[in-house]
């Protein structure tokens, strides 16, 4: 299966995520859609809610069931792990997007599945935790990949919305630059909209947040 995801990122115009906690969107999609040059790359990822403690709890004790454990004791069962992840993922959307074509959207949703969704413009993969795991494979010109891509899209006009900041001193120009400063500014800075309008901010304990950690898993395995 995972040659079948390494190939749908040749050569795409887009790429779609709706899943977990995002590592592999961190160490291998959003490097490889950044080095895309020649036309913009819609991105959109939807994941768990960070600011939903509860539901990262839960979660957390979800995916310690289904994964593998994790190398060196890291905790994977932990809400404080689940949400490090997720934000790691909003800092490193938004700096791929400041850094390189990516043109990218992110949704919370306020539930959590088995099911993994990979879409890009030639086709799609949905997968489980599990590495060993059957994938389902869906060719663009199926039903299954216009359904699940409208799916998608659709999910994203209801969902709960990351406006990301666009001052270009959160995000330095290599991601070996990047500082716990960096990333807590720029998570300091990012809200979150729903549908009638209403604003938040992404977080409201920073001093709670261990932002070097998040730094760190923003571009951890960068391949």
């Amino acid at each position: 299966r995972e040659a079948e995801l390494t190939s749908l990122l040749v050569n795409t115009s887009f790429w779609y995520f709706r899943g977990g906690s995002g590592r592999w969107q961190r160490s291998t999609v959003l490097p490889a859609l950044s080095r895309i040059r020649t036309a913009d790359v819609s991105y959109i990822m939807q994941v768990v809610d960070p600011r939903n403690k509860d539901l990262c709890r839960r979660y957390a004790a979800y995916r310690a069931l289904q994964r593998v454990p994790a190398p060196l004791g890291v905790p994977d069962g932990t809400a404080e792990n689940v949400r490090a992840d997720l934000l790691a993922c909003v800092y490193a959307v938004a700096w791929y997007s400041a850094r390189s074509r990516i043109r990218a959207k992110i949704s919370f949703m306020n539930t959590y599945s088995p099911l993994r969704y990979d879409v890009g413009s030639r086709g799609l993969v949905v997968t489980v935790a599990d590495p060993a795991a059957p994938a389902l494979v869906a060719r663009e010109q199926g039903w299954l990949f216009a359904a699940l891509v409208d799916e998608i899209l659709r999910a994203h006009d209801e969902l709960p919305t990351v406006q990301l900041p666009h001052d270009a001193s959160f995000f330095p120009l290599t991601f070996q630059g990047v500082t716990s400063q960096d990333v807590r500014a720029a998570l300091l800075a990012s809200t979150v909209r729903t549908g009638d309008g209403a604003s938040t901010p992404l977080i409201d304990d920073a001093d709670e947040i261990d932002f070097a950690d998040i730094a760190f898993r923003s571009f951890e395995g960068r391949t």
